[in-house]
């Protein structure tokens, strides 16, 4: 059972294929199976992780979004 609801937003550290290390925020739009599949609070790409890949973020999206804006 995950941690995680339809909705939240989350912070997700993982390898990327290509570019080493990813950190990206995101809201959680569905679970396929292991996986979390997220849109990115920013730009709403796409984007999946597991469950020991992310952290639920409690702040509100205004303030992730600003958080994404001075990165």
């Amino acid at each position: 059972m995950s941690n995680f609801n339809i909705g939240d937003i989350l912070r997700a550290k993982f390898t990327g294929h290509y570019c080493g290390e990813v950190e990206i925020f995101g809201r959680v739009r569905e679970f396929k199976g292991a996986l979390i599949c997220c849109n990115e609070i920013n730009s709403e790409n796409p984007f999946f992780c597991y469950e020991d890949e992310a952290v639920k973020v409690d702040l509100p999206e205004s303030v992730v979004k600003s958080l994404g804006e001075i990165a």
